[in-house]
């Protein structure tokens, strides 16, 4: 597959940073949880040419407020828990979003603070906000030293094999991508 650097950015946009930042989540010892880390390293060998930085995190904390600088998009990758299928792929617009909920104290995950937080915290301290977006896998197992499920390893397959369109629907902020959630379910 020919790689063309003309995806990101658009034709005739300005040329400066990483375009886009795409950030795996996600602990990669635990099984489905480690998607985000696994999708992101299978994507820095296969997306060469593109304008693309691609990094990875243990979990979406006020760390990340550094990573949200100095891009016009983010595209966080992580294993998400909804009760659909494995290896639903979500792709879901985070910013720009007229409000995004953060989760009750009650229902805090044993991470403590989500990727909601670190976004709101961002605004309230007046941080400009690039385009951000979720993908998102639909998870079957976190057992410690687990390999991924099947249904998990063929949607990060199909992701790495349609990342040059993803790209260009992310690249522009009119696409359909940027207009509300979407799934797809891996056969």
């Amino acid at each position: 597959m020919t790689m063309a650097t003309s995806l990101w950015p658009p034709a005739g946009a300005e040329q400066k940073a990483a375009r886009l930042r795409v950030i795996g989540c996600g602990n990669a010892l635990a099984g489905d949880d480690g998607v985000g880390w696994e999708l992101v390293a299978r994507l820095r060998e296969t997306a060469h040419g593109y304008n693309c930085e691609f990094r990875t995190v243990l979990q979406a904390g006020p760390e990340l407020l550094d990573l949200l600088r100095d891009t016009d998009a983010v595209l966080f990758v992580d294993a998400v828990l909804s009760g659909l299928p494995a290896g639903t792929v979500h792709l879901i617009p985070l910013l720009p979003s007229a409000c995004l909920q953060v989760r009750p104290l009650s229902a805090l995950s044993t991470h403590g603070w989500g990727l909601g937080e670190t976004l709101n915290l961002a605004r309230s301290l007046g941080q400009a906000l690039p385009r951000v977006m979720l993908l998102g896998i639909e998870l079957e197992s976190v057992e410690m030293g687990a390999p991924r499920t099947p249904a998990v390893e063929q949607a990060m397959a199909q992701v790495v094999v349609s990342f040059p369109q993803l790209l260009s629907r992310l690249a522009d902020p009119e696409s359909d991508a940027w207009s509300g959630p979407q799934l797809s379910t891996m056969p």
